[in-house]
C-alpha cells in the first residue's frame, strides 16, 4: 500500500528574524538584506547578497520606474541639445555636449546588452563588442570631464547669453554624476577598510607556553 509523500518546498538559507526559513521565491526585504550585509565577511558574499536582492526586485514597479526615468535622460539630452543648439552664443559647446552625450548613452545600452550574450565566447565578434565597450567607457569619462568644465564655467559666467534650460540641465547632470562618483569612492573605501586583513595580529604560538 503506497502513501502519498508530502511535497517538499524549496527554501533559501537565509532565516527571518523569527528564525524561520522563508521560501526561495520570496523577495528579500530591505531590512533583511541590510541585516545580512552587516554580517558579511568577504566582498564576494556581499556581491551575492546584492545580486539576490536586485535580481528579485528587478521586475518591481519602483525599480522599473527608476530605470524608465534613467532611460529618458539620454533622450532628454538629445532633444534639448537639438532644440537649443543655436540658443547658447556664449557657450555653443554646451548644447553640443548634451547632444553627443545623449547619443553615446543610447548607443551604449544595446552594446552592453549584446555584450552579455557574447561574454566568455571566442571569436572576432565578442572581441569587437568588448573593444567597443571599452572605447565607449573611455569616451564617456572624457566627455563627462569636459561637461563638468563647460557646465561649471557657464554657471560662473556673469550675464551669460545662453538658454537657461541648457545651462541648468547640464549643471544638474554634472552634479548627479559627481555625486555618483563620490558614492562609488565611498563604497570602495568602505569595502577596503571593512575586509582589509588585520596585519597587527600577533602570530599564534605553535609550541605553547
Amino acid at each position: 500500500m503506497s502513501t502519498n509523500a508530502p511535497k517538499k518546498q524549496n527554501y533559501n538559507p537565509v532565516a527571518t528574524e523569527e528564525g524561520q526559513n522563508v521560501p526561495a521565491d520570496a523577495k528579500p526585504k530591505i531590512k533583511t538584506t541590510t541585516r545580512q550585509l552587516s554580517k558579511v565577511e568577504s566582498p564576494s558574499e556581499m556581491g551575492t547578497i546584492m545580486n539576490t536582492f536586485t535580481g528579485a526586485h528587478c521586475g518591481s514597479r519602483p525599480l522599473t520606474a527608476i530605470l524608465g526615468i534613467l532611460n529618458l535622460i539620454p533622450v532628454a539630452m538629445i532633444i534639448i541639445g537639438v532644440l537649443k543648439y543655436n540658443k547658447c552664443q556664449d557657450k555653443p559647446a554646451l548644447p553640443l555636449w548634451l547632444l553627443v552625450f545623449g547619443i553615446v548613452f543610447l548607443i551604449r545600452l544595446p552594446v552592453k546588452l549584446f555584450s552579455k550574450d557574447v561574454e566568455g565566447k571566442e571569436g572576432f565578434v565578442p572581441k569587437l563588442i568588448m573593444g567597443i565597450r571599452i572605447v565607449l567607457k573611455l569616451f564617456i569619462f572624457v566627455w563627462f570631464v569636459l561637461g563638468c568644465i563647460l557646465a561649471i564655467s557657464a554657471i560662473k559666467t556673469p550675464n551669460l547669453i545662453c538658454s537657461s534650460l541648457v545651462v541648468w540641465f547640464s549643471f544638474t547632470l554634472v552634479v548627479i554624476g559627481l555625486s555618483f562618483i563620490v558614492f562609488i569612492i565611498c563604497v570602495q573605501t568602505y569595502l577596503i577598510l571593512r575586509f582589509k586583513p588585520n596585519e597587527n595580529k600577533s602570530p599564534t604560538n605553535e609550541g605553547g607556553n
